[in-house]
């Protein structure tokens, strides 16, 4: 489960581009599918389980607005009892 981000995403999607243009010429290619930002806020263990999760997508909220001071690149990894997260480097925003 996830929720999206709105706002001023235009230098964020000028980051994305630069990393996925610097990326392919390293032989990495490009995603296919096109970059939505977003917040993941949980993960189905089970997915055969029904999770009826209706009544949260049906409620309204306030948007929040937040200051972001840093960006991590994180690697995830599914593993049978939990997901195993690492934090593979941590850059710091200036004050602007």
């Amino acid at each position: 489960m996830w929720t999206g981000i709105k706002g001023e995403l235009n230098s964020l999607n000028k980051l994305v581009d630069k990393i996925q243009n610097n990326l392919d010429q390293l032989g990495i290619p490009k995603e296919n599918k096109p970059f939505h930002p977003h917040i993941t806020l949980g993960r189905a263990k089970d997915l055969k389980k029904t999770l009826n999760i209706s009544t949260f997508l049906n409620i309204s909220y306030d948007p929040i607005s937040f200051r972001i001071e840093k960006v991590q690149f994180i690697s995830s990894e599914l593993f049978p009892n939990a997901p195993v997260y690492t934090i593979l480097s941590t850059h710091f925003f200036g004050n602007n």
